[in-house]
């Protein structure tokens, strides 16, 4: 008769210790594992300081312990490294069967961004996510043209054969030209040039010290285009200037900006409204189109196209000109 105890611990079936290496081929892969200590047990593989190159992807840790059983993989301060990013964790499952990874933190990086964050997802189809705490920078040629990323989760998944981040919770993003803050942010296009937000969307225009808030907004980093949609606001600080319109759109970086739908303005005391407006902030006019009116001191002007200097407050209109004295 024999006795054991489940305190007893297993024995490894194999064990090496010092620098091991193994070469060999599968699937027409060239596959070298090395390790300074290795341990097979009888559902249970452990590696010490190891580090696996396939062809030229190349992957390191401290400690990897494979679960045959359960088809999992513990990895310790686990490195990779392949053709298109770099992942680092420090602590990292992976699942054998489905290809799909998680870790508590997770930074990747690749030409072009680096991404840290919280509870991280891959899966076998080279998406992932993080859920918390995201923060991305994206790198371009010229280093004023690169922008940096906060929020609370992304995904990353392939629309029309293009990768998409997805931002998602207090997601903020930053150049040195603008400042962007919104609940939900989709980034996709070359570099990511292309910035898609919804939910209260706030843009800092830094040269210009002008604020743009609305539902909707479009941007793309490349030809400087934008629009904004849904209670749209444009503030100018520097002018003491408020309009207000359901749609905006600029064709580039110092073009003017046209509104439309119930435009509303707000210049100390004037108060206009129009049907649209075409604000150029560079010679400091705003156009005012279609029923245009204008409120100054009591007195209401209206006219086919009123223009107001946003400089000196004046005010001239065109067509079918009427009003009301004070």
């Amino acid at each position: 008769m024999s006795c054991t105890t489940s305190n007893q611990p297993e024995l490894p079936i194999l064990g090496a210790t010092g620098l091991t290496l193994r070469h060999y081929e599968h699937n027409n892969l060239t596959i070298n594992l090395q390790a300074q200590n290795a341990n097979l047990y009888s559902n249970l593989t452990l590696l010490t300081y190891w580090q696996l190159t396939v062809d030229d992807e190349f992957y390191s840790g401290d400690k990897v312990i494979s679960n045959e059983e359960l088809g999992e993989i513990e990895l310790h301060n686990f490195y990779s490294r392949t053709a298109d990013y770099t992942l680092a964790s420090p602590h990292l499952f992976y699942r054998q069967n489905t290809g799909e990874a998680e870790a508590a933190l997770a930074t990747i990086t690749s030409e072009s961004y680096q991404i840290s964050g919280e509870n991280f997802n891959f899966s076998g189809d080279n998406q992932f996510s993080f859920g918390a705490n995201v923060s991305l920078t994206v790198s371009a040629e010229e280093e004023s043209a690169a922008i940096t990323f906060t929020a609370n989760t992304m995904n990353s998944f392939f629309r029309g054969g293009q990768n998409i981040l997805l931002l998602e919770g207090n997601t903020r993003i930053e150049s040195d030209d603008f400042e962007i803050t919104a609940h939900i942010v989709e980034l996709s296009g070359q570099d990511y040039n292309l910035i898609m937000a919804q939910g209260n969307v706030r843009i800092y225009r830094k040269a210009s010290s002008t604020v743009i808030t609305s539902d909707n907004f479009n941007y793309n980093r490349t030809t400087l285009h934008l629009t904004a949609a849904g209670n749209v606001y444009i503030i100018d600080a520097e002018q003491n200037l408020r309009v207000r319109s359901l749609f905006l759109e600029q064709a580039g970086e110092n073009a003017n900006y046209f509104l439309s739908g119930s435009v509303i303005v707000m210049k100390d005391e004037i108060f206009a409204r129009a049907g649209s407006a075409i604000y150029d902030s560079t010679n400091e006019t705003l156009l005012l189109i279609g029923e245009a009116e204008a409120v100054q001191d009591g007195n209401v002007m209206r006219a086919d196209r009123i223009e107001i200097n946003t400089a000196t407050n004046t005010i001239r209109m065109v067509g079918n000109v009427s009003g009301r004295a004070n």
